[in-house]
């Protein structure tokens, strides 16, 4: 069961950067406008193919997974770009199942396999999967959520990525925050941040509802991460609870 857990923590890890970090924006634009007639999209399958094909180098009983994960990836993306291009109303839903299909994917392959153990640790792994998530994966979930919610963002002009980079700052550090269990100083991170926006509105015409939407999301995400890498191993313990409790 541990390694299991291990195992999936990995494989989801390569997912991250197969899936987000190894893939522009451009190309996911050229995949919702062109669906699957889009380059992109066969690109972006052969990379994921590049990615978990290591793995599968050093493990060979994982070659008959491997194919699984390869090939369930291309029919969830292949559907995905086909509804996003037919009913692009609904990107944010479609990102949620997409992901959640390859999660679950990806816990398949791993609860099915006899492994030795990882030369890793769980916590090692876990620190690098929680800033995984909190880079390029959120700055689109926070982004999908806004658009979905009509959210307006600001008009004026500001500094090329400024918005990213000012979000990746505070995620940063409300998940080092929380790793430490240094919950007031989220509050004081919130307070700070946010008396530098009303002075910054005194003199400009910035969108103070849009900055804060966009402010609580990323700082939401980065808490509830940190919470999950934190208590990771209590969380297991509940599962098998909740599972019961669903199925009773």
């Amino acid at each position: 069961m541990e390694v299991t857990i291990d195992f999936f923590l990995l494989l989801l890890l390569l997912h991250i950067i197969g899936d987000f970090y190894l893939q522009s924006e451009k190309m996911c634009e050229n995949k919702r406008q062109k669906g699957i007639k889009s380059k992109c999209l066969y690109l972006h399958l052969g990379i994921i193919t590049l990615v978990f094909a290591a793995p599968a180098i050093c493990c060979h009983t994982f070659i008959p997974w491997f194919a699984l994960i390869i090939l369930s990836h291309s029919v969830i993306d292949i559907g995905k770009s086909y509804f996003e291009k037919k009913y692009p109303r609904y990107t944010l839903y479609y990102f949620f199942g997409d992901q959640l299909l390859h999660w679950a994917i990806l816990a398949i392959c791993a609860s099915a396999l006899a492994l030795p153990a990882l030369p890793f640790q769980r916590q090692f792994l876990l620190l690098i999967l929680g800033f995984a998530l909190l880079f390029k994966p959120t700055n689109i979930l926070i982004t999908l959520v806004l658009r979905q919610l009509n959210v307006t963002p600001r008009t004026e002009k500001t500094l090329p990525s400024a918005g990213h980079l000012i979000g990746n700052i505070e995620r940063i550090l409300t998940f080092v925050l929380v790793l430490l269990e240094q919950y007031s100083a989220i509050g004081f991170l919130i307070a700070a941040k946010s008396i530098m926006r009303f002075r910054d509105n005194k003199q400009t015409t910035v969108s103070t509802e849009y900055v804060l939407c966009g402010t609580l999301l990323s700082i939401g995400c980065a808490f509830i991460t940190g919470i999950c890498i934190r208590y990771f191993d209590r969380i297991l313990t509940l599962l098998p609870f909740i599972y019961r409790y669903i199925y009773r």
